[in-house]
């Protein structure tokens, strides 16, 4: 993580005592990640993908795409694995990634990416259990990889994205729903966007109306602020019961765009008996 990024992040951290566990561990594998290898090859920006991207179909979702990135994304998985089966992280993580890493070194892979990145979770856990390893971890560690891969890519990915239009409520990239948001300024009021925490994907949608089932009705649509958390507000819908977090300011998005720096806010909301859509990391 860079110098700044850190020095954020730990002022955050004495704020917010209670997450130092979350915060120390995202920072120790943000480190590890940046420090593997990585094989880059061309995306696939082929007419069969800009038609499927035109007709409401996420990049990641198309097989060209699946294929090229299968190989990187899981070699990167088992080195993450490796590296936190003798890491500073909680011990049952350790485990799981020490089983991981050990399947990965001997066995192909190919179904456990495709379940993960096609967001098959039935399937994932079906096959997680018969070979013995935990589903949550594969899928964490399978984002974690392809997050960090794509991160070269993202450029590039913008720059295609630019003069295409996406009016979906889930991520143009990868197909996840959102879990946050973040209202950037401009000239007459402020912009939505959407924020994925699958792939770190933000994408610019209306600005009124839930996220996730389209009810634009306000007298359904609630705000619920923090005084100890002004920079994060949760957007309810009382229609679907769903909520999303929203950073309302700019310039610590390496803080408020990370889920786990809000998670006392995610249980906030689960006392009021509202739903979390999206993956949480």
């Amino acid at each position: 993580i860079k110098n700044d990024t850190a020095d954020m992040i730990s002022s955050y951290l004495e704020s917010h005592p209670f997450l130092q566990e979350f915060g120390q561990m995202h920072m120790l594998i943000q480190d590890i990640l940046k420090q593997l290898p990585v094989e880059l090859a061309d995306l696939p920006f082929s007419k069969e993908c800009e038609e499927n991207f035109a007709e409401g179909l996420p990049l990641l979702q198309n097989e060209s795409w699946q294929k090229l990135l299968y190989v990187p994304v899981m070699q990167m998985v088992q080195k993450l694995a490796e590296q936190l089966a003798g890491a500073g992280v909680p011990g049952k993580l350790q485990k799981f990634c020490r089983e991981l890493a050990v399947y990965l070194n001997e066995n192909e892979s190919e179904t456990l990416f495709s379940s993960v990145i096609r967001q098959q979770d039935d399937s994932l856990m079906e096959q997680a259990a018969a070979l013995g390893l935990h589903a949550q971890t594969i899928s964490y560690l399978t984002w974690l990889s392809m997050t960090q891969i794509l991160s070269f890519y993202r450029e590039e990915i913008n720059n295609w994205r630019k003069d295409r239009s996406w009016e979906c409520n889930y991520c143009p990239v990868c197909g996840s729903l959102p879990s946050m948001a973040q209202l950037k300024k401009v000239n007459h009021g402020s912009d939505r966007y959407l924020i994925c925490t699958s792939c770190h994907t933000e994408w610019k949608y209306k600005r009124l109306g839930c996220a996730y089932c389209s009810n634009e009705e306000l007298e359904k649509l609630q705000i619920l602020e923090s005084e100890e958390e002004p920079q994060v507000r949760l957007d309810i819908c009382t229609e679907c019961q769903s909520y999303i977090k929203t950073y309302v300011e700019e310039g610590q998005e390496a803080v408020y765009l990370e889920d786990w720096a809000t998670l006392h806010l995610d249980m906030l909301a689960a006392e009021q008996g509202l739903k979390k859509q999206g993956l949480s990391e």
